[in-house]
């Protein structure tokens, strides 16, 4: 089953997330949000505006074509279908 956009943002999101050690709490205060807000985002429940994006990948010191490059986990599902 192909993956939703906004699935794809959030997995991309998590990873970079992860990958650099910053928090739910921390991101949720980088982008002025209330973190259940973020949480939501994250789990693809609702999706990430550009202006979401572009604070969180300026933040990480990276592009936003950088911060939604798609997981491993989501290249191999997509290639397993």
């Amino acid at each position: 089953m192909p993956v939703s956009s906004a699935a794809a943002a959030a997995a991309a999101v998590r990873e970079a997330l992860r990958a650099r050690g910053l928090s739910q709490s921390d991101a949720a205060r980088v982008l002025g949000i209330a973190q259940p807000t973020l949480s939501d985002r994250l789990r693809g429940r609702t999706p990430f505006t550009l202006a979401d994006l572009d604070r969180l990948a300026d933040h990480l010191g990276i592009t936003v074509a950088e911060l939604l490059e798609p997981p491993a986990s989501l290249v191999d599902e997509a290639a397993a279908s």
